[in-house]
């Protein structure tokens, strides 16, 4: 291929970006100006909002309640993205990572609906899929325990419901809250509890 061929392919190419980059802004614009999109559109674009942000910080809490709604452990954590990686991370649980679940909400088979719309921000209700829940909490008692039967794993029941928040203008997220309710089968006892997690967003200038 001669330079001047690869050089009208550099230009074309960047043309063709430009062009995709305006009408996301437009459709953005238009999004935050008048009808908002439709729901699983909507959560699209304050996902790909938050993962575009080179970098940002969030803060939380995660509560885990008993079978009786007693609180039975409870860890907050806080950590940094820089150059869209993870630069610091403090967590009373590594397990407990609140970006992780991110990627099993962005899966086929998630029910999302519109909680709350205003000229200011979205509030969306995301439901799990039953199978993505049970495969995303199945890897997370693999990492809490250090040895955990795939007969115990084949009785796990998982119900996971999200709320997101986003600002409606840029569509980068406020607060993603999560609640999960999980039980399981073990030495012939069985398990559950119902797990909260609150984590707030902050964008970096």
């Amino acid at each position: 291929m001669t330079a001047m061929a690869t050089a009208r392919d550099s230009s074309a190419a960047r043309r063709k970006a430009a062009i995709g980059l305006l009408a996301a802004m437009l459709g953005l614009a238009g999004c935050a100006a008048g009808t908002p999109p439709a729901p699983n559109a909507a959560f699209a674009l304050s996902a790909s909002a938050l993962s575009g942000k080179d970098s940002y910080a969030f803060s939380g809490q995660l509560s885990v309640y008993d079978p009786a709604g007693k609180l039975a452990d409870q860890s907050s954590f806080d950590g940094e993205i820089d150059g869209h990686r993870l630069a610091a991370l403090s967590s009373a649980a590594a397990w407990s990572r609140p970006l992780a679940i991110i990627a099993y909400l962005e899966a086929r088979g998630t029910d999302v609906k519109y909680v709350k719309v205003d000229s200011d921000e979205v509030e969306l209700e995301l439901r799990l899929d039953g199978e993505a829940a049970k495969r995303r909490m199945a890897e997370e008692l693999r990492a809490r325990m250090n040895a955990v039967e795939q007969e115990t794993l084949d009785t796990l029941s998982v119900a996971t419901v999200c709320r997101w928040t986003a600002d409606r203008r840029t569509w980068f997220p406020k607060k993603l809250r999560e609640q999960t309710e999980l039980s399981y089968s073990q030495d012939g006892r069985r398990y559950s509890e119902k797990r909260i997690s609150e984590t707030i967003f902050q964008p970096k200038a």
